[in-house]
């Protein structure tokens, strides 16, 4: 039987390739799972002040509205204040290596 050759070729994308960080579990749940309980925690008190202005009947449907615009820019402000964006996510785009 005829032996076969085995062709080797390097990595193409190996130097352009970033090294890519695994956050441990606490890094996780406070970069990422805490956003998400943020979120659904803001989206929870925006219908809770929209539904509780409404519900006295002050001023029609103006000033639910209002207290909704509000809210909801206290709340952007304070994820803002609790996560704010880093230099390294405004310098570097994504790239299409990042997916693979």
């Amino acid at each position: 039987m005829a032996k076969k050759r085995l062709i080797e070729k390097e990595d193409a994308y190996a130097p352009t390739r970033k090294a890519r960080h695994e956050p441990d579990w606490r890094e996780w749940f406070l970069g990422t799972y805490a956003k998400y309980w943020y979120v659904l925690a803001c989206l929870f008190v925006d219908l809770a002040v929209f539904y509780e202005v409404r519900r006295t009947g002050f001023g029609g449907w103006a000033v639910p509205f209002i207290a909704l615009v509000l809210a909801v820019g206290l709340q952007a402000i304070l994820y803002l204040r609790i996560w704010p964006r880093s230099e390294k996510e405004e310098e570097e785009p994504m790239e299409e290596e990042d997916f693979l």
